[in-house]
């Protein structure tokens, strides 16, 4: 309906903002106060609503979920990586409640949709789970990866797989073959997440005139 949804790691929430221009938040799900408040170091947290947090810094121990990445999967509910509970999870937008889709990931990331179903990173298990649409693992595309940071569908069904510390793209098709590769080196710089644009927006991105 024309709003952004937006994934705050640093406070294990969900806004949802009024427009991509809007600062407006017309809508929240912070998961300290929906049953998740103890921090991955084991403490409890607990968020000040009154407060600005976009200065206060955070790590990952001190977060309840990392929450990482959300997806408007039909009406009023969402679909979301929880990082620290290993697990996919629906989010009713009226109530607040969760209900498990699929748990024993670990430090998942990056829930996309694909053809017939979705896709979600089981990064430290190092692998891509193809999901149909009632969210039963279809396929596992495993291989020499570290680190599954992102992967989507591509136009020809296969999938592009951010190998994040391995500092690579990987091509592969259904059966999870690899067809191609692009290799810059175990760097700092690493994959977090895609983004499929169009070949227009590529040659003024890359080919400046």
């Amino acid at each position: 309906r024309g709003t952004l949804l937006v994934v705050s790691t640093g406070v294990d929430g969900i806004l949802e903002m009024e427009s991509p221009d809007s600062p407006n938040v017309i809508w929240d799900w912070l998961a300290t106060e929906k049953g998740f408040d103890l921090m991955g170091n084991g403490g409890k947290r607990v968020l000040d609503r009154g407060r600005n947090y976009q200065d206060v810094i955070t790590t990952t121990p001190e977060h309840t979920t990392h929450i990482n990445s959300v997806l408007n999967h039909e009406e009023g509910k969402l679909l979301a990586t929880l990082f620290h509970q290993g697990c996919l999870v629906e989010i009713d937008m009226a109530t607040g409640e969760s209900r498990t889709l699929l748990e024993g990931l670990k430090s998942p990331h990056s829930i996309r949709r694909r053809d017939g179903g979705f896709v979600v990173c089981d990064s430290r298990n190092n692998r891509v789970l193809l999901l149909n649409s009632r969210f039963e693992i279809n396929k596992v595309i495993e291989g020499s990866y570290d680190w599954v940071q992102d992967a989507m569908e591509t136009e020809s069904h296969g999938f592009l797989i951010a190998d994040s510390n391995n500092g690579r793209l990987v091509h592969v098709n259904e059966c999870g073959e690899v067809l191609s590769e692009f290799n810059w080196g175990t760097t700092s710089r690493k994959v977090s997440t895609l983004l499929s644009i169009s070949a227009a927006d590529a040659r003024d991105i890359f080919l400046p005139a």
